[in-house]
């Protein structure tokens, strides 16, 4: 039996991370001599479960030593004699017992400095495997860091199997449950900062005015926190009444919005190419933001906008609004694209990635 540790405790939200666990279930499921473990700081209910056969761990991280592999963490590789540890970077990896590897996507590849420091060089070219989201993180990671071309694995991003058309009338009691029957923006912000929320705001404003038209906006995955901090805000917002917060959602949740809405709009970089796969599969155009792991997987199959200019989101929006053909177009050319994408080929790299990283152990 060979045990690995997939430790997402600074990746709760990490696109890269979701993509790599989806990916470790799988792979578990489809070889009995694997005993894989996600190790996060909290699970949220009932999201183990979700994980089967993957088994849930939960540890804190020092705030103070983020970087170091604690005596706690020590204990827990002995304990299920543990074989790969993959985990964020930065992380000690000197003294690891075991065979480490890294799982970095653009978001947190950007965090890392571009000149990187002998000993940081050191950690990443001594990886048995580097997880990556994008061809283009990839290129960074082999340029900056010196590292073999045959230890980064780029992730392809496939479709979730609960994500798929619904039928007008399944569609009309999405609407009629959340909107009022009213069509809707769909925007999935989890984890996201508030300023984030206030550009998508200001996005949704201009649209309204512009427009006139009966249009809501459905926001899902807001944290607690952000919720109350904008509460009383929300009250002078112009278009109140036609904004709905979502908390934390299953994933059906998720897809029976999605693909009741009139376009998903991923605004900010803390999403994956999954979600525009999903989108895909559920028949519901796109509007992203211009990132690399969303541009190889989409092409010109949705409309690009970028993190910071609410304006340029919001001529987006009407775009999408007033031109049916263009809307049309989008849906037919996310289902061409939708082809090149599936879990087949996703395992293949996956698997080939591991079992390199491992071939040392019996």
């Amino acid at each position: 039996m060979i045990s690995i540790i997939l430790d997402c405790r600074r990746l709760a939200r990490d696109p890269t991370s979701e993509l790599a666990c989806e990916c470790l279930v799988r792979l578990t499921k489809s070889d009995p001599g694997l005993e894989c473990f996600i190790l996060r700081e909290r699970f949220d209910d009932p999201e183990p479960a979700s994980f089967a056969p993957v088994k849930p761990l939960q540890m804190a991280t020092s705030f103070w030593n983020r970087w170091r592999i604690s005596s706690q963490m020590r204990r827990l590789l002995r304990k299920y004699q543990t074989k790969l540890l993959i985990g964020n970077p930065p992380m000690e990896t000197t003294r690891l017992p075991v065979h480490y590897g890294f799982l970095v996507g653009g978001q947190s590849l950007q965090a890392v400095p571009a000149k990187a420091s002998h000993r940081v060089k050191k950690s990443w070219s001594g990886a048995a495997v580097i997880l990556t989201d994008s061809v283009n993180s990839q290129e960074l990671i082999i340029e900056r860091f010196s590292v073999q071309p045959d230890k980064v694995v780029v992730l392809s991003a496939a479709p979730n199997e609960y994500f798929r058309p619904l039928d007008q009338e399944q569609k009309n009691g999405v609407r009629a449950f959340y909107t009022g029957s009213k069509d809707y923006f769909f925007s999935l912000l989890q984890e996201a900062r508030p300023e984030q929320l206030t550009h998508l705001l200001k996005a949704f404003a201009i649209f309204k005015k512009k427009q006139q038209s009966n249009m809501h906006l459905v926001i899902a995955g807001i944290s607690q926190a952000t919720m109350q901090l904008f509460s009383a805000q929300k009250d002078s917002f112009r278009y109140r009444d036609d904004l709905h917060f979502l908390g934390a959602l299953t994933t059906s949740e998720t897809a029976r919005l999605m693909a009741s809405s009139y376009g998903l709009i991923q605004a900010f970089d803390a999403h994956h190419s999954m979600t525009v796969l999903n989108a895909f599969q559920a028949l519901t155009p796109v509007i992203a933001v211009k990132e690399n792991a969303i541009r190889e997987v989409a092409g010109d199959a949705i409309l690009y906008t970028t993190g910071t200019d609410y304006e340029a989101l919001a001529t987006q929006m009407i775009l999408l609004y007033k031109d049916e053909g263009l809307r049309s177009h989008l849906i037919e050319n996310g289902c061409t694209r939708l082809q090149h994408f599936n879990w087949e080929k996703s395992m293949i790299q996956f698997r080939a990635g591991i079992l390199k990283a491992i071939q040392g152990y019996p």
